[in-house]
C-alpha cells in the first residue's frame, strides 16, 4: 500500500460513516488484511508454535515437526 493509497482511504472515510463497505473493499482491492484478522492469525499462529526463520535476508515459517 502507497501512501498515495493510505491518503485516497482516509479522503473516502472522511464525514461518512455510510461508505464502510466501499473502504473495505477498496482495502481489500489493495491487498491489505483489516487488523482484526491479522490479530485473529496472530493467535493462531502463536498457539501453533509456527515461528519465522530468516537466513541470508531470506524468510520462511517453520511449522513444529516439520523437517526440511
Amino acid at each position: 500500500m502507497t501512501p498515495s493509497d493510505v491518503l485516497s482511504l482516509a479522503q473516502m472515510g472522511e464525514g461518512s460513516g455510510a461508505r464502510g463497505s466501499e473502504i473495505k473493499a477498496r482495502i481489500a482491492e489493495l491487498g491489505a488484511i483489516p487488523l482484526a484478522e491479522t490479530e485473529r492469525w496472530r493467535k493462531v499462529v502463536a498457539l501453533s508454535g509456527i515461528r519465522k526463520e530468516e537466513r541470508s535476508g531470506l524468510a520462511r515459517l517453520v511449522v513444529p515437526g516439520q523437517t526440511g
